[in-house]
């Protein structure tokens, strides 16, 4: 009887885990609304790439390569919606797998911010992985990468 009451109430009380943890990857305080264009930049460092993005009515954009897990709203809202959905049953999958995120989720990343017309944040995605690539300014958290291609000696490669 106390193990079905603890499985009932673990649920109940860890609902929001994974949705926290999401919501806790790195940047969380400056990618979010009232954040200027000139704040993400000195957190973010210089864009690798900006300009006007068509597609999400006309916004200005700039492009950062970031490492680490980065914040990221709609997985924690995704999270949020299924632990609610469930009545925190998805928190046993959820939180194992946002704490995996979370651990793994250290190579580097184009992220992509939108800026509104008053050049204030609107909102953020990452684009993709970038392998061998190297972090602009203060989010680079780590030493720089060599793009050299990865050489086997002769002797490792004539074996059958």
């Amino acid at each position: 009887m106390r193990l079905l009451a603890l499985l009932i109430m673990f649920p109940l009380v860890c609902t929001g885990c994974a949705s926290a943890i999401y919501k806790g990857g790195r940047f969380h305080d400056i990618l979010q609304s009232g954040s200027d264009q000139n704040r993400i930049r000195a957190a973010l460092g210089e864009p690798i790439k900006s300009g006007e993005d068509h597609g999400f009515g006309n916004s200005v954009y700039d492009e950062f390569v970031v490492r680490g897990p980065v914040c990221d709203s709609s997985r924690a809202a995704g999270a949020a919606m299924g632990a609610g959905m469930t009545m925190g049953l998805s928190e046993f999958i959820a939180v194992p797998q946002a704490l995996w995120w979370l651990l793994t989720d250290r190579g580097h990343k184009t992220l992509k911010v939108l800026y509104s017309e008053d050049s204030h944040y609107s909102l953020h995605f990452v684009l993709a992985r970038v392998p061998g690539a190297e972090p602009n300014g203060a989010a680079n958290g780590s030493q720089p990468i060599r793009s050299e291609p990865n050489r086997t000696s002769s002797a490792a490669g004539s074996r059958r």
